[in-house]
């Protein structure tokens, strides 16, 4: 089979796992296959230190400014290692700068939007007055915090070691009656936290059963994760009426 590009997430959305990166890119290299390392989720989740060691080998990387940098959507960057990569690589669309390659190629992008280019200016200042280590570093322990909290007040358990997540985490559930199908619990249960409890947190379907994913960031505190816990408490005590589940009414 030939493999003309291999790709790899450093931080997996839906199971939160921050990825061997290095490793994974280093056995595409011994097989002589280009490798993109897709970390959308990296920056503002991790230290800018361990998200460049996971992704300089790496013939491509891309990062998101919209998702933990809080930057507005719109805004990424695309590195290209090599220059013998920078003069094949072109936009889905070309524009203005089709005769230019790379930089040039994608300077123009017809009727793209500059605004979150412009923002991310101000986006960074802050990280930069807040320092992006302090935050990686609060939010990573306020994260195991409520995965201790979580884990212990509704007996469950993690999808994933501690040690292979950052500020997202995924708690199992505890066991209940949820009154739907398998497929369409977790989207049912995040319809009704979000809309009558107003509690915003994915919920995922696993092999072995539904998990939230819990994602710490600077305007979170421990009252948040309490708030969930003790909703889950009280849904599969009872004390909260089933039927907004159970019969799809949100």
């Amino acid at each position: 089979v030939e493999v003309g590009l291999g790709v790899v997430e450093f931080l997996t959305s839906p199971t939160a796992v921050v990825m061997p990166v290095r490793e994974i890119v280093a056995v595409f290299r011994e097989f002589g296959v280009p490798v993109m390392v897709d970390a959308a989720h990296g920056l503002g989740a991790v230290a800018p230190e361990r998200l460049l060691t996971g992704c300089e080998d790496a013939d491509f990387w891309v990062v998101s400014g919209h998702k933990w940098f809080c930057n507005n959507r719109g805004c990424a960057a695309l590195v290209v290692r090599e220059e013998r990569w920078k003069k094949v690589v072109r936009p889905v669309v070309d524009s203005w700068g089709a005769e230019y390659v790379f930089h040039g190629a994608f300077l123009w992008q017809g009727t793209g939007d500059y605004s979150p280019l412009i923002t991310m200016f101000h986006t960074a200042g802050l990280w930069e007055r807040w320092g992006v280590g302090r935050v990686v570093e609060r939010n990573t322990a306020l994260a195991r915090e409520a995965v201790e909290y979580l884990v212990r007040l509704w007996g469950t358990g993690t999808l994933v070691p501690a040690e292979v997540t950052t500020c997202m985490v995924c708690v199992r559930l505890p066991e209940f009656d949820y009154g739907k199908a398998v497929e369409s619990i977790a989207a049912s249960l995040h319809d009704y936290l979000r809309d009558e409890l107003e509690i915003e947190v994915p919920v995922f379907t696993f092999t072995d059963g539904q998990y939230v994913r819990i994602s710490v960031h600077v305007y979170n505190t421990m009252a948040d994760i309490e708030r969930l816990g003790e909703a889950i408490v009280s849904m599969v005590s009872g004390d909260l009426k089933r039927r907004s589940i159970s019969d799809g009414a949100v």
